[in-house]
């Protein structure tokens, strides 16, 4: 019998993790960590919303300042800061909601659970990349998710996207306990959304 996300999200999400959302821009992140965050009482830590502080004044929408590293550093460097006090100060858990893009991300995020004492649960958001881009087309600057908006935004993470090397994480971090869980969003909202992939490391 097939486990509904309800259940997964339950049993395998320990009430102390630290949780990450993995996936392409329009893979519905957002959706997905802010319900994990219900389910768990959760506190949520939001890239697109660290981005307006760190970039004030800037264009975040333009093209170069979004898919700029530099830019993109800054954003993590702040997101992992205040991951690092969050964790410090409260018993429960925590989401980092970004794109973790890069399996050095990745690897930083785990290096942030281990120091915490923390298990890490990596939530991989998976969808076709029609879908992903139909739901970017919909998004505006006046109602603000993200800063990607176009189709180019979408296919400048794609080119930079790693996979998720799960073994590469046990190495460095030999006695953190690590869950990946692949989520299919090709639906907007449950009970729709299915968990493809359990892996416990």
């Amino acid at each position: 019998m097939e486990r509904t996300f309800t259940d997964v999200i339950q049993s395998e999400v320990p009430g102390i993790a630290l949780l990450i959302s993995v996936g392409l821009p329009g893979s519905w992140k957002s959706p997905v960590t802010e319900r994990i965050a219900e389910l768990k009482g959760f506190q949520i830590l939001r890239s697109d919303l660290i981005r307006l502080e760190i970039l004030k004044g800037q264009d975040i929408f333009d093209n170069q300042v979004a898919s700029s590293l530099e830019s993109r550093r800054r954003v993590y460097e702040e997101m992992f800061r205040r991951g690092k006090n969050a964790l410090k100060k409260n018993p429960e858990g925590l989401i980092l909601d970004a794109t973790f893009f890069t399996q050095d991300l990745r690897l930083r995020a785990a290096e942030t659970a281990h120091q915490a004492g923390r298990p890490l649960v990596i939530a991989e958001c998976v969808c076709s990349e029609d879908r992903s881009i139909q739901r970017i087309l919909l998004r505006t600057k006046e109602n603000y998710e993200s800063n990607a908006l176009t189709r180019e935004a979408y296919l400048n993470n794609k080119v930079l996207f790693q996979p998720v090397n799960l073994r590469e994480i046990k190495e460095k971090c030999v006695n953190l306990a690590v869950t990946h869980l692949v989520i299919d969003t090709e639906f907007d909202s449950l009970p729709d959304w299915k968990i493809k992939n359990i892996v416990r490391g």
